[in-house]
């Protein structure tokens, strides 16, 4: 039940023109692995996060990933599943090493 009530909040903050949710979340993915992230954002646009900056994207399996910018500014897919800050892998960590926190893509 607990899943339904926050997908539909989920759903409505990211389709929907509202602000996004100040507290952390905690997400169960495909695999019944858990993240906690930071729904951040206005009524214009929403950003998911890890709760140390990293910008979040769903991938065509339902796996949050690190978010990296393409060459035209825009949000992609960087391939790395996303975890828990005490749950990754030293080359999860090598790989935020280089990627900046808090990515947005740009206005058009």
């Amino acid at each position: 039940m607990k899943k339904v009530i926050l997908s539909i909040i989920l759903t409505a903050v990211l389709v929907f023109a509202i602000p996004g949710i100040p507290k952390p979340v905690v997400i169960t993915l495909p695999d019944n692995s858990k993240i906690t992230i930071r729904v951040i954002g206005d009524e214009n646009r929403h950003f998911l996060r890890t709760l140390d900056g990293y910008t979040l994207l769903y991938n065509d399996k339902g796996f949050l990933e690190y978010a990296i910018l393409d060459e035209n500014g825009l949000l992609k897919l960087s391939g790395v599943r996303a975890h828990n800050i005490r749950k990754r892998t030293k080359a999860e960590k090598k790989f935020l090493k280089k990627l900046p926190k808090e990515l947005e893509y740009k206005d058009k």
